[in-house]
């Protein structure tokens, strides 16, 4: 039988499906595209001019966030250096301090007053404004989480509490300024920096327990010194150290360390000094240049400081003895912050950058950068 090749179909014209977009949702989709590339590019910018002047880390060490002279704080992952996010604050920021985990920040601003961040899952709001007449130069939180510490150019120290953001203490000192402030481990006893190095008792029944409200400055001046502890001059030559510049306290809530300067955000000063916590007795005092802040390592065996020339010094602890001295940042380090539960440390600089240190060995393990 012949065969016969099966008949040709042409295939079957489909109707066509009209790809015109309209001229305004291009428009809009391009602009979207823009904008975005130039909030980018902005915040390039941004990050890559930062003048980081505070730090802090998180309880458990996983977060890192830093602000400076330009107005906006930046949050790094301390693992691997990674840049998180940022956001604007408006002000200069002066100091930082997490309340407990990530999610909330309390920053303290050049004549902005103290602001407190939310983290949502998109970004951080501002979800509180306190001091807005202040000059805030540093904040801290208490170990437990409960008590934040604001300490201000003026020479108030406030007191809040955390759950509310309610003013419940207030120090007071006469013709001061304060640009540190540290929690001993206990909560116990506050430490600040400023005209002098001052210990204060915290306890239940301190007379600093009790909001400002409308006590007059007689009465003030009482209470704040009846809760002092002790306190000590810098000991400087005027005009070069005559004040205190910044403070820190031990782990193990047994000594302070000061440096002495202009003040942390200034310059810096020639003096190192070690005290009792508990009261107030010089252990030792060690000499250098340009000092503008301090640490102590987790273990509590070294003293860590940066000074303007952008140079870390690690000291013994015990003696004062210098160990090591590092070229750290081309620019003055204006913060230092232990990574909890390491020998690591992290330094800030007006050189726009961070960097992560270990103390034991002196060696450097990561710079952090902005976007870019």
């Amino acid at each position: 039988m012949e065969e016969h090749a099966p008949a040709f179909s042409p295939p079957m014209e489909l109707p066509r499906v009209s790809t015109v977009v309209p001229v305004g949702t291009l428009f809009m989709a391009n602009l979207r595209k823009l904008t975005s590339i130039a909030l980018l590019f902005i915040a390039t910018i941004q990050a890559a001019l930062a003048q980081y002047s505070a730090v802090t880390v998180t309880g458990d060490g996983r977060i890192v966030a830093a602000g400076g002279s330009k107005g906006h704080v930046g949050v790094w992952n301390t693992k691997d250096g990674s840049y998180r996010k940022q956001f604007p604050v408006s002000k200069a920021v002066r100091g930082l301090a997490f309340v407990g985990d990530e999610r909330l920040l309390a920053v303290g601003t050049y004549q902005g007053g103290l602001t407190i961040w939310m983290l949502t899952p998109r970004a951080y709001i501002c979800k509180e404004r306190l001091l807005p007449n202040e000059m805030v130069d540093a904040v801290a939180v208490s170990p437990n989480g409960k008590t934040l510490a604001a300490s201000c150019f003026s020479g108030w120290t406030y007191l809040f509490e955390t759950s509310e953001w309610k003013q419940v203490g207030v120090i007071f000192e006469k013709s001061n300024f304060t640009c540190s402030v540290k929690f001993s481990a206990d909560g116990l006893r506050l430490f600040t920096a400023g005209n002098t190095w001052s210990a204060w008792n915290l306890r239940s029944d301190s007379p600093i327990w009790a909001a400002r409200g409308e006590r007059s400055l007689t009465e003030l001046d009482a209470a704040s010194h009846a809760g002092l502890l002790w306190s000590h001059p810098s000991g400087g030559d005027a005009n070069v150290d005559a004040y205190c510049a910044d403070i820190a306290v031990s782990q193990d809530g047994k000594m302070v360390v000061g440096v002495s300067g202009v003040g942390r955000h200034d310059s810096g000063g020639k003096r190192l000094k070690a005290f009792d916590a508990a009261s107030g007795r010089l252990l030792w005092e060690a000499r250098s240049v340009g000092l503008t802040t301090v640490a102590l390592s987790n273990d509590g065996t070294t003293v860590i400081t940066g000074g303007d020339d952008g140079k870390v010094r690690l000291w013994n602890a015990s003696t004062g003895e210098m160990i090591q001295e590092i070229q750290a940042h081309s620019k003055p380090i204006r913060d230092i912050v232990p990574i909890p539960a390491s020998s690591q440390f992290i330094t800030t600089s007006e050189d726009s950058t961070l960097a992560t240190w270990d103390a034991q060995t002196g060696k450097l393990i990561r710079r952090l950068r902005g976007l870019g």
